[in-house]
């Protein structure tokens, strides 16, 4: 009879709160006629001791998402309930109706351990997302993906927003085409055509970011004059020539010419030559061809980053996305890429393998 009531206990919460269909066949396990039985029994209608009963068999975050599914439950004061709420508790609790119809637009912020709301027309660069914060309604969280030079400014909550919208539905995120934008930007007079497309394998976020430039002959010297700690960057590891000496990692095919080169050749030209970093999930292939008609050098680099499934700021591979935290750069609490089995090509790999699934 105890295995008959938990089935029964299940179904009515899967009814009522979860809005899941009921476990197949559980009413049949009570014998009795048709009129001994109600056909449409609501969780409501049990009676205080079984409610209390059935409270005491659930954690403290599923008390709390019970009460607040109707005010009769919420004026029970289920033992629960008049409890503090530990921080992970509060943590669990507040997930929980962030994919629940009850939190629509609002997403979980883990730096504050909050809720926040939200508007679906947020993304990088959005500027209805920048009049909010003027205003002082956001919590000011910056983990965002910005290294010097490259103001893309994915936030932490653009990317859960993105995949929840993917793990719980359309009405509870924004859609993946919010963060894909275009900007141009410019390196010392040079400007770059930026662009970002995005996709979600196996239930962690991809994006691709694309630059395109050009070098005239006359600005070679000014290029590889440009360069240290604020060069333009790929990501925080990875400008385009010499590397802060901390990570020792530049993109390789931009630095001056090889002894292969012709005499005049500034760059030596190359078609999807592939690179990675050692540090964060960055895998990059770049095309460098000279013009005769422009006397310049035409540049592409597509640059692609895995960044997880977005539920967490501290996992590593969104965290080495960021390095928006640096209690030490290496050892254990500092996972990387180094030390994990990623090796390099993999992520281009399976954006490629994406991309050809879908077309």
């Amino acid at each position: 009879m105890v295995r008959n009531f938990q089935l029964l206990t299940k179904s009515l919460l899967g009814q009522w709160f979860c809005n899941t269909p009921p476990l197949p066949n559980t009413l049949e396990l009570f014998k009795g006629s048709q009129e001994d039985y109600p056909p449409k029994l609501r969780l409501i209608d049990l009676p205080s001791d079984v409610l209390f009963s059935i409270t005491d068999h659930l954690d403290t975050p599923s008390v709390h998402s019970l009460s607040l599914t109707c005010r009769s439950f919420y004026a029970s004061r289920f033992p629960a309930t008049q409890r503090p709420l530990s921080p992970e508790d509060q943590h669990d609790l507040l997930t929980t109706l962030e994919r629940d119809p009850l939190g629509d637009g609002f997403s979980y912020c883990p730096r504050c351990n909050k809720l926040h709301s939200y508007d679906r027309t947020w993304g990088p660069q959005s500027e209805s997302e920048k009049f909010q914060n003027t205003r002082g309604t956001l919590c000011g969280m910056k983990d965002a993906f910005s290294p010097a030079g490259n103001p893309f400014d994915l936030g932490y909550h653009h990317a859960r927003l993105a995949m929840n919208n993917h793990f719980y539905g359309p009405q509870f995120g924004i859609p993946l085409d919010a963060i894909c934008i275009k900007q141009i930007t410019s390196r010392r007079g040079i400007a770059i055509d930026c662009s970002t497309a995005a996709q979600i394998l196996q239930d962690e976020l991809y994006i691709r970011r694309t630059y395109k430039f050009t070098v005239p002959e006359n600005d070679v010297g000014e290029f590889f004059n440009t360069h240290g700690f604020r060069d333009f960057s790929l990501c925080a590891h990875m400008p385009f020539l010499r590397s802060p000496p901390v990570y020792h990692q530049t993109v390789t095919q931009l630095q001056c010419r090889s002894r292969t080169a012709l005499a005049d050749e500034a760059f030596q030209p190359c078609r999807n030559s592939p690179g990675s970093c050692g540090i964060c999930l960055l895998d990059y292939d770049i095309t460098i061809q000279h013009s005769s008609n422009d006397n310049a050098w035409n540049i592409i680099i597509q640059a692609f980053h895995q960044l997880g499934s977005c539920r967490s700021p501290d996992d590593w591979k969104w965290a080495r996305f960021t390095e928006r935290s640096r209690p030490r750069l290496f050892g254990p609490n500092r996972p990387n890429r180094r030390g994990s089995s990623f090796s390099p090509g993999v992520i281009m790999s399976a954006w490629l393998s994406g991309e050809r699934s879908t077309a």
